[in-house]
């Protein structure tokens, strides 16, 4: 017998049975979170629960959890990150849950009661996070049910004002025809900054902006509120507020650069499930474009792969290990094996670490990229956008890393300049992910701004071929290095690609984006 049939039948018998299947089963039950996923998907029982028990003990998601978040539509490579990010959630809402308990004594208990309470008013929804980042634990009743009714007339008033910016695009509005309206949101805006929500907003802003330290506490005041303005009406989380400056621009310039909420909007317009399954599957991608690649490769997925991993490091003794389930260089490593090495201790210790991993080949790239860090494979973003029929670059940017840094994303302390794309020449300073601009590399003192990445044709060939080798439309961001033998080769796709040289350029990349899209030309000018 099926083991999941004695699994089926234990949790059947969790709940009482009644001949109506639907007012049967108790809700929160594991048999009615079974049901729901099998009346939506029409897989049988059986199967829905081979489904939900591999996501629980592999994953570590609750049934409850694989229900509300649809785990059910997506492969399994998907689910991998979704419950990365999952995971991560719940490490935040307790370290949220730690700091309420510490400051007030309200236990999580107390505390999701209380979010129940409020969304019973159905004025705004309430989660843990907005709870929080408004300190509404500190606030009686009555103060909360205010701040709700303005964070909802903030959303409406957003929502016209978004719309506004669609008629100012099309040339029919101007700024200033819409200042009554600006007037009217930002007095809304005032009102849902909180004491808590405030003291953490200019307490980030004096620590990452030196040029605020100085200022009076009115034009603070008036910067903090800028940041939570940018952030509900124009998608820019703080992070982004500080990386591109954005407190040295008016609404329109503002309005120019591209958010990372922006960005997902608009690529996902183009890039289909498919297609970010086939990027996000690093070894799916490099079986479509194992030439582009040039280098072996071989993934690790259970003990049984020892064979495989036995003979991938006898042929590479060095190797690079990237996580299945990883993105932004986190878990990238390089692994140095002598004839001593314990292969099969080796093995298991990276399965503990990683579960799956993929097995690269050591890149040895071209000493001109190397002069910038060599501790670092330096690599370039091209960003390329496929229509279906041809392929044109859109946007770049060169990445350096740090020294002892084996990675060289910004997310790693690494830095990027702005390529462009015509020629290949860098037309910036070095820029990393808190704003900060430098005019050499700071160990090894190269400069940036412009030199010339060498190849650089053979570099957008390789970029945009790679596009039109998928097949089907899409856009993607191809991190590309060139080796020491001359040739330009794939380190990885990226199906969201960020445009970090915003920071560099000091002025916004969304029409570039949008140019390219709709004109289906690259577009590097201001």
């Amino acid at each position: 017998m099926d083991p999941s049939e004695n699994k089926f039948d234990e949790l059947k018998n969790m709940t009482e049975t009644e001949t109506d299947k639907d007012t049967a089963i108790a809700k929160n039950t594991p048999e009615y979170y079974i049901q729901k996923v099998s009346s939506v998907t029409g897989w049988s029982e059986e199967k829905t629960l081979n489904e939900m028990e591999i996501a629980r003990t592999q994953l570590g998601i609750p049934y409850k959890q694989y229900f509300k978040d649809r785990y059910y539509k997506f492969s399994r490579s998907k689910q991998e990150r979704k419950s990365g990010r999952y995971h991560r959630k719940q490490v935040q809402n307790d370290l949220i849950l730690d700091r309420i308990y510490s400051q007030t004594g309200k236990s999580s208990t107390k505390v999701y009661k209380t979010i129940k309470k409020l969304n019973r008013y159905g004025i705004f929804r309430v989660d843990l996070d907005l709870y929080s980042r408004y300190g509404m634990y500190k606030m009686d009743l009555y103060d909360n049910l205010a701040l709700l009714k303005k964070l909802k007339k903030e959303r409406q008033l957003s929502n016209e004002l978004r719309n506004q910016f669609g008629l100012i695009d099309k040339g029919e509005l101007s700024y200033d025809d819409i200042i009554p309206e600006l007037d009217e949101y930002m007095s809304c805006i005032r009102y849902i900054v909180t004491p808590r929500l405030y003291g953490n907003i200019k307490f980030r802003l004096l620590n990452s902006v030196p040029e605020l330290k100085d200022e009076s506490i009115d034009k603070i005041y008036d910067t903090v509120i800028d940041v939570v303005m940018s952030k509900q009406l124009l998608g820019f989380n703080e992070n982004e507020y500080i990386m591109y400056h954005l407190y040295r621009f008016d609404l329109k310039g503002k309005r120019e650069f591209l958010s990372d909420k922006e960005r997902m909007q608009i690529i996902n317009t183009v890039n289909t499930r498919e297609i970010y399954d086939l990027v996000n599957n690093k070894y799916s991608l490099y079986l479509k474009l194992k030439d582009g690649f040039g280098r072996d490769m071989t993934p690790i997925l259970t003990e049984e792969d020892l064979p495989s991993f036995r003979a991938f490091v006898e042929k590479h003794p060095n190797f690079v290990l990237k996580p299945f389930n990883e993105s932004l260089g986190r878990g990238i490593k390089l692994i140095k094996t002598t004839a001593e090495t314990d292969i099969d201790e080796l093995l298991k210790t990276l399965m503990d670490e990683n579960r799956t991993f993929l097995m690269e080949e050591l890149i040895l790239q071209d000493e001109r990229m190397a002069a910038f860090n060599k501790d670092t494979i330096n690599t370039v973003r091209l960003m390329v956008y496929f229509n279906g029929e041809y392929a044109v670059p859109v946007s770049s940017f060169m990445r350096t890393g740090r020294v002892g840094s084996f990675v060289d994303n910004a997310g790693a302390g690494g830095l990027f300049a702005d390529v462009d794309i015509n020629t290949g020449i860098l037309t910036t300073d070095g820029g990393n992910e808190v704003g900060e601009l430098f005019d050499e590399h700071p160990d090894s003192h190269m400069k940036y701004k412009g030199f010339q990445i060498p190849l650089w044709d053979k570099a957008v060939e390789l970029g945009t071929r790679s596009c039109v080798e998928i097949g089907t439309p899409c856009f993607i961001g191809w991190d590309l290095a060139l080796t020491d033998k001359g040739q330009w080769v794939i380190v990885e796709g990226n199906g969201l690609p960020q445009f970090v040289n915003q920071v560099n350029l000091g002025y916004g990349l969304k029409k570039v984006l949008v140019d390219a899209l709709e004109k289906n030309r690259p577009v590097n000018e201001k």
